[in-house]
């Protein structure tokens, strides 16, 4: 499988830099047309949630962030997000065997706006469990 690495200084920019690889992505320019788009712009999305968990994570106070049940619910979002992205992936790849590329573009876009809604509200309710909030 592909990986997508982004190098950047600052938060900013790294946010810069994957919305506009996501810009393209999601114009359908890349290889692959619209499934393949969808299929980068998953993975982006999956990444992001990890870098915001690992953000989270380093801004934790010591004492919480050297915990061993803060340290299992930082690996349990990255497993979500990479079952996540899976799963959606693995879904549009039947979808679009099955409908084609055109067939599957509103199914795609609640699918994954669905996952990423799911995925950040399981992660803030672990971290806020975690920190007593």
């Amino acid at each position: 499988m592909a990986t997508v690495t982004f190098e950047a200084e600052t938060l900013g920019e790294l946010i810069r830099k994957m919305r506009a690889w996501i810009g393209e992505a999601e114009s359908g320019t890349g290889p692959g047309g619209i499934t393949g788009a969808v299929e980068k712009t998953t993975e982006a999305t999956s990444e992001l949630a990890k870098a915001a968990i690992e953000l989270v994570a380093n801004a934790a106070p010591e004492p919480i962030s050297s915990s061993e049940i803060f340290k299992r619910l930082t690996s349990l979002g990255f497993e979500l997000s990479d079952t996540a992205q899976k799963t959606i992936v693995s879904t549009l790849d039947s979808l679009a065997q099955d409908e084609g590329d055109e067939g599957i573009i509103e199914r795609v876009d609640k699918a994954r706006d669905a996952a990423i809604y799911e995925m950040s509200q399981a992660v803030a309710r672990g971290v806020l469990r975690v920190l007593g909030l």
